[in-house]
């Protein structure tokens, strides 16, 4: 709502006196929306989402009948860059579409994906559960399809879908697109034969991987010219969102990227980020933070009432009152490294309006930066205030302490104003060789009804832990896609790193372990730094780390903690400063 006015000032302008351009010939319009659950939000095909291009729309919990629906998020968008083996950055940083578009609808085909392939593709494909169940025990009876396929069955964009061309009027290209499960293992897509469409997670085989709501689309960054001042990456992105309505999982949703260099030659040192622009209820008094050991980016309110507000049209913004939530934006997996290791969030950084050189980015250099976890000047993050020449020293992560903590830091203990608040959250340094994929998935986790002003983050990371067991299990805990039992949490689940994030100075506690448990410490290379077992202690003993090896301190940054006990093991990510 707080854009209405500028945006449609902003479209009059442009239909007045802008030349007609390939994006406009095909403007990314596409909507859909994915409301399997307690979330009913609004998806685009532009890199944007949860927005639909003047109001937020992501809403959660889902109104009763007769209240006003209030959202949680105002917009949100992904951005990429990286650099070509000359050294040129390449970058797609959509944000609110006031300059045009960074991505637009369809596969990259042959050398360019022009204003006949963006009007074709631009679409989502979206299919229930609940089709896929009734698919699936109908040819498990016989073998054989009996019944009328699902119009949104029949139409998924799998690979030599026969019935694409009857129903969107456009043959498939020969490439694979949508996932689907493969009944007869012959590469074609074919729902007669029993083929239905799956997730298709990296790593996660078996005939259930499939979400009670499933949304697809494709989109690519070579179109046209990138409002962001970016040069072309060259790069398709497959994306899927999904939602389950199962306890546990019934305020959440999952957007999975997969990249595919199709153009872009040798990228170098590629980031991943998340743009954020939360707005809880009410817009104007919100506060923002992280937990780099979750990869988590964190939005929850300044004062202790969410009351209702006014946009700047003087339109009324609904608030939660007196039952204000918690959102985590999570970044459960992100691209690999030279070593095949999934990149946890390298970076949150939380940016004004001022036009100083703590203000949004302006150019592709510096959205680049601000995905460094940099100012947009270049000067490093430093810890405390508000992360600006504090004179202390430099962290890659914006106020990640828990509001509880006095002695941490976070917008509670340095006494920030609350107001509208817009974040990156990033994820790398990653390359992509030509014809190189990547798969990022993203959470975002909503906890309702939490005790403000500054809450604990507590019941939002239990939440946020839980949904990364699931994603990390390929959600096989879930008995289908009804999925009307979750998993039963583990002994495991209940270890914690106190503090967490910890000082270099200082010692982290690993508490809450099982009988006889082992801990093993080691870089996010890799690299084993320390092993420590919990012999003789009971039940939710604990053992302490003084954060050094056999060459002296750690430096600062990120750690995995792996916790053995017996046949099972957990893995946590340590942040020391």
């Amino acid at each position: 709502m707080r854009i209405n006015v500028y945006l449609t000032t902003f479209y009059c302008l442009l239909f007045f006196y802008a030349p007609l351009t390939t994006a406009q010939i095909c403007n990314p319009s596409s909507t859909e929306v994915l409301d399997a659950n307690e979330v009913s939000t609004t998806l685009l095909n532009g890199g944007d989402s949860w927005w639909n291009l003047s109001d937020g729309q992501y809403i959660v919990p889902k109104p009763a009948a007769g209240e006003d629906p209030v959202t949680a998020i105002f917009a949100g968008a992904i951005w990429i860059g990286g650099f070509d083996d000359a050294g040129n950055l390449k970058l797609a940083a959509q944000t609110y579409r006031q300059n045009g578009n960074d991505y637009w609808p369809g596969p990259i085909l042959n050398t360019n994906s022009g204003p006949g392939d963006c009007i074709l593709w631009n679409r989502h494909h979206k299919v229930y559960g609940s089709e896929i169940d009734a698919l699936r025990n109908d040819f498990a009876d016989n073998g054989v399809i009996d019944y009328v396929i699902p119009t949104n069955i029949l139409g998924w964009p799998g690979r030599g879908n026969s019935h694409f061309y009857t129903l969107f009027g456009f043959d498939l290209p020969d490439q694979d697109l949508a996932p689907f499960f493969d009944q007869q293992n012959d590469g074609i897509y074919n729902p007669e034969q029993g083929d239905y469409p799956i997730l298709g997670l990296e790593g996660c085989a078996g005939a259930n991987q499939y979400a009670d709501q499933m949304i697809w689309h494709v989109i690519n960054d070579i179109a046209d010219v990138h409002q962001s001042g970016g040069d072309q990456l060259g790069l398709e992105i497959q994306v899927m969102s999904y939602s389950f309505n199962t306890p546990g999982l019934e305020y959440t949703t999952f957007y999975t990227y997969d990249l595919i260099n199709k153009q872009g030659g040798n990228l170098n040192d590629m980031y991943f980020g998340q743009f954020v622009d939360p707005d809880l209820g009410c817009w104007i008094d919100d506060f923002v933070g992280s937990d780099p050991s979750r990869s988590m980016a964190i939005a929850y309110n300044g004062e202790a009432i969410d009351s209702d507000c006014q946009d700047f049209a003087g339109g009324i913004v609904n608030g939660y009152g007196n039952q204000v939530p918690l959102l985590g934006f999570d970044i459960l997996k992100g691209a690999k490294d030279q070593l095949g290791n999934s990149l946890p969030m390298s970076s949150f950084i939380t940016y004004d309006n001022s036009g100083g050189p703590t203000s949004h980015a302006n150019s592709a250099a510096e959205r680049y930066r601000l995905m460094t976890g940099l100012w947009r000047d270049g000067s490093p993050v430093e810890y405390g205030g508000n992360g600006f020449q504090q004179g202390t020293y430099a962290t890659s992560f914006m106020y990640s302490g828990d509001p509880t903590d006095t002695n941490g830091w976070s917008e509670c203990s340095v006494g920030n104003n609350p107001n509208d608040r817009r974040f990156i959250m990033a994820s790398g340094p990653f390359n992509m060789p030509m014809a190189n994929q990547q798969e990022i998935t993203v959470g975002v986790v909503f906890v309702p009804d939490v005790a403000h002003p500054c809450p604990s983050f507590m019941m939002l990371q239990k939440a946020d832990d839980f949904v990364q067991a699931q994603f990390d299990d390929c959600f096989g805990g879930l008995l289908s896609s009804n999925h009307e039992l979750p998993v039963q949490v583990s002994v495991l689940d209940r270890v914690q790193l106190v503090p967490n994030p910890s000082f270099q100075n200082g010692v982290v506690r690993i508490i809450n372990l099982p009988e006889n448990s082992i801990v093993e410490i080691c870089t996010i290379e890799g690299r084993p730094l320390q092993r420590i077992k919990s012999e003789g202690q009971s039940e939710g003993g604990a053992v302490v780390w003084d954060l050094t090896t056999e060459s002296g301190r750690v430096a600062s940054g990120l750690y995995f903690v792996r916790v053995i006990s017996g046949d099972a093991e957990r893995v946590l990510k340590l942040s020391v400063f």
